[in-house]
Order: structure tokens, then sequence, then C-alpha cells
């Protein structure tokens, strides 16, 4: 008959051995990329982070295209008006490259990343503006000031066409941004 002695140590063997198989399965569970927990289904599962693909825009055509009839406005509607994001198609540009206007009279240059437009917000890359008191009609003009003090010195004089949304802004010409 096995003494007690013998017994702990076969015992202890068969706990180790059922260890390190425990361990080695994790480890191989691990390396292949199997999970150890089982779903059963009371949890949500999260949807993947999908961000809907870049709509490619001919900016080229759009800059090219036929002009509209301009807006008429009174400086009161010139802010929201000018709201929006715009492309620069060429000119010598006060604003010297795309640009985002605000109704609350904010502009932010913009650089394309991965396919979208966003904000530069910089010193000399976003500013305020005004609008001069202006009689209604087609022509409005404003006065930019960027965050480092700098801007323009003299009024920038514009006008908005409809369709296509196109804008014509101190020595720019410019499209809506989609």
């Amino acid at each position: 008959m096995p003494n007690q002695m013998s017994l702990r140590r076969d015992f202890g063997t068969r706990i180790l051995h059922l260890m390190r198989i425990g361990i080695a399965l994790i480890f191989a569970f691990g390396l292949s990329g199997c999970s150890l927990y089982f779903d059963h289904g009371d949890e949500p599962q999260e949807e993947p982070n999908r961000e809907p693909a870049p709509t490619v825009v001919d900016f080229a055509a759009r800059c090219n295209a036929a002009e509209g009839a301009a807006i008429s406005l009174d400086t009161s509607h010139v802010a929201t008006t000018l709201a929006g994001r715009w492309w620069l198609c060429g000119g010598a540009a006060e604003f010297y490259g795309n640009v985002e206007f605000t109704a609350d009279m904010h502009f932010y240059m913009l650089t394309a990343v991965n396919g979208q437009f966003v904000r530069n917000l910089g010193p000399t890359k976003s500013g305020s503006y005004s609008v001069d008191e202006n009689p209604a009609g087609i022509s409005f003009s404003i006065h930019q000031l960027y965050q480092d003090g700098n801007g323009a010195t003299y009024p920038l004089q514009g006008h908005i066409e409809k369709t296509p949304r196109a804008l014509l802004l101190g020595g720019g010409f410019y499209v809506a941004i989609p």
C-alpha cells in the first residue's frame, strides 16, 4: 500500500503536469488569435468604425463651369451666405488657399488630410472677418484679420453665384466644396 508521502508526490506531479498543459493551451490559443471567452449573446456588439469613403470631386470641372447668376443680398445676410468651404480655383487670392467661412464671421484655411478637409487653427491660418455696410446688391466687402494681427489692409470686394455655387472674393475665384 502506497504511503501518504508517495500519494502526495503523485498528486503534486499530476497537478504540475495539468498546469503545464493548461499554460501550453493558453499560450497556443493566444498565438492563434483564438479567444478563451465565450459569447453568450447578452453583451452588445460594437459595430466596426466605418467612415464613409471620401467623395472624389472634380474641382477642375467645377472651376471651369459657366458662371451663374450672382446672389443679391444685404449686409445682414453676407456671413450666412458666405458660410461654407471654398476651393481656390485661382487668382491673386488674399486667402491663399482653400478656406472655410463660418456664419459667426471666422475663417480657417483648409488642408486635405486622408481625403477630408480639416481646419488649420494656427495664428497665420485662421482668423475673423467683418462685413462692411453696403446697400443691398450683388457686391459685398469684408475685412480679414488673421489671429496674428495681419490681413489685407483694404476691403475685399466679392460676390457669390448661386448655381453653380461660386465665390469671387478679392483677387481669388472659389467654388464650393460639397
